[in-house]
């Protein structure tokens, strides 16, 4: 028989740092879409479809 792994101190403290983690990226998944969103108008999914070059002008804008 296997020994139950949940029970272990040591494996229930790995599966709570991975469980943590996934969350940390599902956070960071949520931030990123916000602020890309938020942000001229969805400017890097536009920039990505249209493949459009950005005057001097408008990365100053971005940027400053």
């Amino acid at each position: 028989m296997m020994a139950d792994l949940t029970k272990n101190k040591l494996f229930g403290a790995w599966n709570d740092k991975i469980k943590n983690r996934s969350q940390n990226n599902k956070n960071a998944m949520l931030v990123m879409k916000k602020w890309t969103h938020n942000n001229d108008s969805n400017f890097y999914y536009n920039n990505k479809k249209k493949k459009k070059s950005l005057t001097y002008d408008q990365i100053d804008a971005i940027t400053h």
